[in-house]
């Protein structure tokens, strides 16, 4: 049978490998995460530009939000106006081979084990 000092033993050493193994885990994640920061930090301040293209971009982003915008619209529109003329029935297009029976016949042959 099994003595109780030995599975106490087991299970201490279950605590302390799974402890060890997550501490070692903290530490490289952390460690990852500090250098990803100094890596981030360093190349905002290569690339950081001067104040008049700064404004000058954020012009631009107003201007391509609002075409992105009206391109969002202007799919919908489409969208419905095609729902609307084939009335719901959207046509299916099947990409697979409508002629597989010889896969059939391969795999009927080899359950028949002739």
């Amino acid at each position: 049978m099994i003595d109780m000092s030995e599975l106490f033993l087991g299970l201490e050493l279950v605590i302390v490998g799974m402890g060890i193994t997550f501490l070692v885990l903290i530490i490289l994640s952390s460690i990852i995460y500090g250098i990803g920061r100094r890596i981030t930090k360093s190349e905002e301040k290569k690339n950081k530009p001067p104040e008049e293209e700064i404004t000058q971009i954020q012009t631009e982003e107003i201007i391509n939000s609002t075409e992105e915008k009206n391109d969002e619209e202007t799919l919908a529109m489409i969208a419905a106006a095609y729902l609307h003329c084939f009335n719901s029935k959207i046509p299916l297009i099947s990409l697979s081979k409508s002629n597989e029976n010889w896969k059939l016949g391969g795999r009927r042959e080899m359950m028949e084990g002739s």
